[in-house]
């Protein structure tokens, strides 16, 4: 039996408080040049952040009890920003900020999903005895990962549910998942067949990609992006590295398993001899620093390797294959990613993971030529928000340019559907102020104003004053059929519905409406299903990889893992079958010399 040496599920006696991360500041003395003076904050560029004046003058530029986001942080600075698009593009769009009063300003941190909290113990909870960096707590049914360990009762955790918002607790019980620290196995156990291995011995032989982390989870990911995978180093191989007596082939401290698939590579100059250019050849490993090749994965196991009667050139290669993965999402971030193909050859460094930004596609049902409106389900593109539109290599939507960047319009915006602009300033629209209805037939006069034939025209409110359109309904939009006088300066305009009908009008000057002038990019046709947009402004998902022994690894002789490997061999029917039994993991303190376990589990 294994010995853990701790409980792998201890219910505390204690209790812990999950709270959201905070930080208190005075208004006018920690406040200098748009910077907020914040000693060991904690936050993160993009944090979603409540801002409180505790009582006093609210800084000017900020509202008490509203939502921004963290930008530009340094160890004890941050500035803020309206939205987490603005926080987070290359040059961030800074709330110009100016001194309030009061000591008890507050910035406290959204308990959103995926994000961080402060995690106090209270009773028998000590986290600077029983706990350390990476291990997890359970407090009711969310799980946290310890980022950092502050005293005996606090610690700062993140939580392992991307798609769930965290939910404070003043006081709750928790679980605490602990560690293994001691092995050990019964008297039935056969010490001849139980092998120490260390972490060294671990990766040794390990080339393929087991495991991708989500390191950042991104925001507003709507569909799955593509993931990809930087292609293993090519392997080159001098002539003088090939004996052919032996059929043996140096690579100096390779790192390869019996079993790899590695692809020949002639590098155009004359091929070793026995092997074809382009073709899928399999390792068996014969020490660290040399190798034969087999024709396939079986051949290797059996040890049957090609015979090679040249020694090909300088220039020769081999190379394993690329790992491939997929992403799933939930919640609008990137919650997982699996690998679909562990590849082979990565022997000299990890593969860099490559996440498409978050994207939105477009089919030909989704675009309304006649409103210049793109619907999208749920899309929650912000008003300003970039998106660069790509053509999926099939006909463009008339009115836009592939790879080309538009900006959602504040115009008739809604959670469903969105209109362009070309400009950030144009996104925002305009304002027309002293509408005076002129005429009959939907003709309004104005203070000077930028609109043009084309634009559209919402008008929001209710009616007051005098004048009236007929049918009216707030959040109304109209287009703009003609103007008097030339942009920026048209004193004069007259709308229709959107479609080109005209307009009936009571003569008048209206109050308590709002008129809300933009000009939108003109779709004049669908494209095509494949098209879609990628959202500059949102934050980016990234990852890790890690690399061992995956499952294309053949019938490797290296461990599963580190600590006490229990090594049995297969007879009869199993015959030919190696089972690696992990009997205690040491994830803490793992064994860190040497054992006598090389003849069976190579280093």
């Amino acid at each position: 039996m294994s010995g853990w040496g701790k409980a792998d599920d201890k219910t505390s006696t204690g209790t812990v408080a999950i709270q959201p991360v905070s930080a208190t500041f005075n208004g006018a003395t920690n406040v200098a040049s748009s910077v907020i003076t914040l000693t060991a904050h904690g936050f993160r560029t993009g944090d979603k952040v409540n801002y409180v004046d505790g009582g006093g003058t609210q800084v000017v530029g900020i509202v008490d009890t509203t939502n921004y986001f963290i930008t530009n942080v340094t160890t004890n600075s941050v500035q803020l920003a309206l939205t987490e698009a603005k926080a987070t593009q290359n040059v961030p769009d800074v709330i110009t900020l100016a001194d309030g009063s009061g000591a008890s300003h507050k910035l406290t941190l959204a308990l959103v999903a995926g994000t961080r909290a402060i995690a106090t113990g209270a009773g028998s909870a000590n986290f600077s005895t029983e706990a350390n960096v990476g291990d997890v707590i359970t407090v009711l049914t969310q799980q946290f990962q310890i980022l950092s360990i502050e005293s005996t009762t606090k610690a700062t955790v993140q939580s392992l549910d991307a798609g769930t918002a965290i939910t404070a607790f003043t006081a709750a019980q928790y679980t605490y998942s602990e560690k293994p620290t001691i092995s050990g196995f019964d008297s039935n156990t056969s010490a001849a067949s139980i092998f120490g291995v260390n972490s060294g011995e671990l990766v040794a032989g390990s080339d393929n990609v087991v495991s991708i982390a989500v390191a950042n989870a991104g925001t507003n990911y709507q569909e799955a992006p593509t993931v990809a995978l930087t292609a293993p180093a090519a392997i080159t191989v001098a002539a003088a590295k090939v004996t052919i007596a032996t059929n043996i082939i140096e690579i100096a401290s390779h790192g390869l398993t019996t079993g790899d698939k590695l692809t020949y590579g002639d590098g155009s100059g004359t091929a070793l001899a026995g092997l074809t250019d382009g073709t899928a050849y399999y390792v068996i490993k014969v020490t660290n620093d040399t190798i034969k090749v087999a024709s396939s994965v079986s051949n290797a196991v059996a040890g049957t390797n090609v015979a090679l009667s040249g020694q090909g050139n300088n220039a020769q290669t081999f190379t394993g294959d690329t790992a491939t993965a997929t992403a799933a999402v939930a919640g609008s971030v990137v919650s997982a990613i699996t690998v679909t193909d562990v590849g082979s050859g990565y022997t000299g460094t990890v593969p860099t993971v490559t996440i498409e930004k978050p994207t939105i596609t477009i089919p030909t049902s989704g675009v309304t030529i006649a409103t210049e409106s793109i619907a999208y389900t749920a899309h929650a593109v912000a008003t300003g928000e970039q998106l660069r539109y790509q053509d999926g290599g099939g006909t463009a939507l008339a009115g836009l340019v592939d790879n080309t960047v538009y900006f959602k319009s504040a115009l008739g915006a809604t959670a469903d559907a969105f209109r362009l602009a070309t400009t950030l300033a144009l996104s925002a629209g305009t304002n027309i102020t002293a509408p005076v209805i002129s005429s009959t037939s939907g003709a309004f006069t104005c203070a000077a104003a930028t609109a043009a034939v084309g634009d559209r025209v919402q008008i929001s409110g209710t009616f007051a004053g005098t004048g009236s359109i007929n049918s009216y309904a707030t959040g109304t939009i109209y287009k703009v059929s003609a103007v008097t006088g030339t942009s920026p300066n048209v004193s004069g305009f007259t709308l229709t519905t959107e479609a080109g009908g005209a307009l009936t009008t009571v003569v008048g000057t209206p109050t308590g409406i709002t008129l809300l002038q933009a000009t939108l990019v003109n779709l004049t046709g669908t494209g095509n299903n494949a098209q879609y947009f990628e959202l500059d402004s949102e934050t980016l998902a990234t990852a890790t990889a890690s690399i061992g022994l995956g499952a294309g690894g053949g019938n490797s002789s290296a461990a599963s893992h580190t600590g006490w490997i229990k090594r049995t061999v297969g007879t009869g029917a199993r015959a030919g079958r190696v089972q690696y039994e992990v009997l205690c993991a040491m994830s803490k303190n793992g064994i860190t010399g040497d054992a006598a376990d090389d003849t069976e589990i190579p280093d």
